[in-house]
């Protein structure tokens, strides 16, 4: 199934554009900080999709998302 960053101008059809493998944190109040992403077009909807979590749990926390420079359709 698909993970990771996907973005869309429609918000049904989506296109994966980062996926995340590894790196990420496995304990509590861990930090994780990709590098830079880039799109390579422009987008009105950004998702992050989880299909798995640490240690098989059925929620995960986000305490901060940040977006920088995103070429916005639209706007």
């Amino acid at each position: 199934p698909p993970r990771g960053l996907q973005i869309s101008n429609d918000g049904e059809n989506w296109e994966s554009i980062k996926e995340i493998l590894s790196g990420l944190p496995s304990a509590s109040q861990a930090e994780y900080t990709s590098e830079g992403i880039d799109a390579g077009k422009p987008f009105t909807h950004l998702r992050l999709v989880v299909t798995k979590t640490f240690g098989d749990k059925n929620y995960f926390n986000l305490a901060e998302l940040a977006v920088f420079d995103a070429d916005l359709e639209g706007g």
